[in-house]
């Protein structure tokens, strides 16, 4: 929404991340028409234009889950056999743990692409084996073009890079001229980035950006940040979904038993670049998704083969598959029966409403992007937004704030950080005064009085 109402990519000075994703939506956002083409309101039925305001990126991100599973199975089918991308295909769709891919995060708009890419690489495959070379050369740039815009997305899927040479060095003669061609759109398109930022003399910006985000887990002042550990994101990603994970991690072994670099590539050294890197929230797992997913599918075709007779051989899998999609299918159901987002509807029907009856005040609203982004972006109202995670020298500007006290938001308030301490004596100069609070059982807003 900033890349349509700015006409820019770059949100502030801070350079968080590449601008695919933002670029990606936007586009087809401006395609649509959107949000002008729902004809939102904060002064009419609020509730329902924020309700169809969501609606539109919930169904693009469902549709990229179909082409993600899409591309599973082919992938799986090329490398394996139609019974692994089976498995593999159905593991993925109905677990509960995908609702990251229903999600608009950038790992999630990234994924696709990643997916293509590896897909281009495999079926290159055919067309040595029917001396194309210009087909093949075809297969090499769209995989490079694919895996520029993932990284271009978020760079930390470069660490992929060495998955697809290992792919074009198994279906290429000339290997070496084959991994150039691919490299040529990989290196040029993420260089967009940074060359944004020489052009608008802001390179210093950017190099101490990169430099933080790669550091953060040092760096970082904020106490809860510093739980967002590659184990803790394992084990909440466990908890969610021990199937997955477990019987993923586990047909990551029997890859390694058999040798299987195909899988050993995609999963094991991405999960090193977040030891390394040190700071992982639980969706940043996504790029290694789908692996387990049909190394999970590896595991439970691979097993039955060692069934010695021939009829339970056959049935056993498909048993195993079956028992899984329930299991997910009853989860799944169960989280779209969940009514978060109802709350978070609501909550930010009442922001908007607030706002619109008091527009011609100077008014802060401090909250997490989830409540902010209609307000500020669609309805164009308020006067200044800020986010729970305040540098020293970000005080509201103005007397009347409005806040939205969600779990986010209290973690760092209540750490005992120099941050967290800072947006306790925000929130308790902005409170003591007269203050209308509205609670659910998640959030508290916070309304300064008219």
């Amino acid at each position: 929404m900033h890349v349509l109402v700015a006409k820019s990519p770059q949100e502030g000075t801070f350079y968080d991340h590449p601008y695919f994703g933002q670029l990606f939506l936007a586009g087809i956002f401006w395609i649509i028409g959107y949000p002008n083409s729902l004809h939102p309101s904060a002064s009419g039925d609020v509730i329902d234009s924020v309700y169809n305001l969501w609606l539109v990126p919930k169904l693009l991100i469902g549709i990229i889950g179909v082409i993600d599973t899409f591309l599973v199975y082919k992938i799986s089918e090329r490398m394996y056999n139609t019974k692994v991308a089976f498995f593999a295909s159905i593991i993925f769709a109905v677990m509960p743990i995908i609702w990251f891919l229903r999600t608009i995060f950038l790992e999630s708009l990234q994924l696709p692409f990643l997916l293509s890419s590896i897909w281009f690489a495999v079926y290159a495959k055919d067309t040595t084996k029917n001396n194309n070379n210009r087909r093949y050369v075809c297969m090499m740039i769209l995989s490079g073009i694919f895996m520029g815009l993932a990284i271009f997305t978020k760079i930390s899927v470069f660490i992929m890079i060495p998955l697809i040479v290992f792919l074009i060095f198994k279906t290429s003669n000339k290997k070496i001229k084959a991994v150039s061609i691919w490299f040529i759109p990989v290196i040029l398109i993420p260089l967009i980035w940074p060359s944004y930022a020489f052009v608008h003399s802001d390179f210093d910006q950017w190099w101490d950006a990169v430099f933080w985000q790669t550091h953060r887990q040092l760096s970082t002042v904020t106490e809860i940040s510093k739980q967002n550990s590659p184990l803790n994101a394992l084990v909440k990603n466990f908890i969610k979904e021990p199937i997955l994970i477990g019987v993923g991690l586990a047909g990551l072994a029997f890859a390694a038993i058999k040798r299987d670099f195909f899988m050993l590539l995609w999963i094991a050294p991405f999960l090193v670049f977040l030891y390394v890197i040190g700071f992982v929230r639980d969706f940043h797992l996504i790029p290694v998704l789908p692996a387990l997913s049909i190394s999970a599918a590896r595991l439970i075709d691979g097993l039955s083969k060692y069934i010695v007779n021939k009829k339970l051989q056959e049935i056993l899998p498909f048993a195993v598959i079956l028992g899984i999609a329930i299991f997910g299918l009853i989860n799944v159901m169960t989280l779209f029966s969940n009514t978060n987002n109802d709350d978070e509807i609501a909550s930010i029907a009442l922001v908007s409403k607030y706002l619109q009856d008091n527009n011609n005040d100077n008014i802060t609203m401090i909250s997490q992007h989830v409540y902010s982004w209609i307000p500020k972006y669609v309805f164009h109202l308020g006067n200044e937004y800020l986010i729970p995670e305040l540098t020293h020298y970000e005080t509201p500007r103005n007397e009347k704030v409005l806040m939205v006290v969600d779990h986010a938001f209290r973690d760092i308030l209540y750490g005992n950080d120099p941050i967290g301490k800072h947006l306790m004596k925000v929130y308790k100069e902005h409170t003591k005064n007269a203050t209308t609070v509205f609670e659910d059982a998640n959030d508290k807003i916070i309304l300064p009085q008219p």
